[in-house]
């Protein structure tokens, strides 16, 4: 015996471990149907505009925790990707990847913020020109 799993009981293992993240995300989505139900047919209304997804509740839950740091998603990817590939490079090059993210996902706002600006001067500009001309006649 070599101590460690087979060939294919480690493939096993791996769809098992996909099997049970998959059911606990689901789980996870899922709380408070009937809660949400009854709500909509007792307490909103019917006028009222349907309740969000189940995956906008996810991605506002998730975000809540990487708003300002979404640099830091590349390690669970890349841990994903490890798991995956049954190699630590992934772990390795998340790890890395996330400063250069950082610097790009700023380059990238101070980018927009600029635009913006413009923008603003531009609608500035037009704003007081309109002005002169409509003031002159």
């Amino acid at each position: 015996m070599t101590g460690g799993l087979s060939a294919g009981a480690a493939e096993y293992a791996t769809y098992t471990m996909a099997v049970c993240a998959g059911t606990a995300a689901w789980l996870a989505v899922g709380q408070d149907q009937g809660l949400r139900r009854a709500r909509v047919l007792f307490v909103d209304g019917v006028g009222e505009p349907a309740s969000r997804s189940c995956w906008e509740r996810v991605l506002e839950r998730c975000g809540g925790m990487f708003r300002g740091r979404r640099e830091w998603l590349c390690l669970p990817v890349a841990l994903v990707l490890a798991v995956l590939g049954e190699s630590l490079l992934p772990v390795v090059a998340g790890v890395v990847s996330v400063p250069l993210v950082r610097r790009w996902l700023r380059r990238r706002a101070g980018r927009r913020e600029r635009e913006r600006r413009a923008d603003a001067v531009v609608a500035l500009c037009g704003a007081g020109r309109t002005f002169l001309i409509c003031s002159s006649t």
